[in-house]
């Protein structure tokens, strides 16, 4: 995914956010629309003296109530005038990125990242259930039936291989949350 698309995505929900305030006569400080677009990785150093004012001057809990509700206003208006894929499209591009307005998204109701939204998430099925699926079905013919016995012929190895087999998407778990720590 590009990074402009990610941009213009965060970019159309912090402008419909605003908008939404304008038509309910809600004024967002400069700094209340600058956290919208927060993202601590990417953050400038004029984003993170914004973030510093926030903490100091605004209740956290009682903005993220507030730009929620306007989330949802927003959502609402749009569904009604057809605007819905352009949501659906922002909110997907938006997903897996670490920004504040995620939190708002989720208190408005239209993003869930729980256990239920990785399993509606095709990546996470493509990359995560789908190979644990095929090793485990693998060690299961090698241990457990006759073709796994004539493929290996010796018993301690085939245990050896249906342990390994069992272990293996443990160990592909392991080794792509190292690399995407690292990043």
């Amino acid at each position: 995914m590009t990074t402009v698309r990610v941009s213009n995505s965060k970019q159309f929900l912090i402008n419909r956010i605003v908008e939404q305030a304008k038509l309910e006569g809600i004024h967002l400080d400069d700094i209340e629309v600058r956290m919208l677009g927060f993202a601590e990785a990417t953050a400038s150093a004029r984003d993170l003296e914004a973030a510093q004012v926030f903490e100091r001057d605004f209740d956290d809990k009682e903005y993220e109530a507030k730009i929620a509700k306007l989330i949802r206003n927003a959502y609402e208006q749009d569904q009604k005038t057809g605007q819905q894929e352009t949501w659906d499209k922002a909110l997907e591009r938006l997903a897996h990125r670490d920004i504040y307005l995620h939190v708002m998204l989720e208190r408005a109701g239209l993003e869930n990242s729980g256990v239920v939204a990785q399993f509606t998430d095709w990546r996470f099925i493509v990359r995560g259930v789908l190979p644990a699926a095929v090793f485990l079905v693998t060690a299961f013919l090698v241990g457990f039936t006759p073709v796994g016995a004539r493929l290996i012929r010796n018993d301690p190895l085939r245990l050896l291989a249906v342990i390994l087999l069992v272990g293996m998407p443990f160990a592909l778990y392991r080794i792509g949350s190292g690399r995407h720590a690292s990043r």
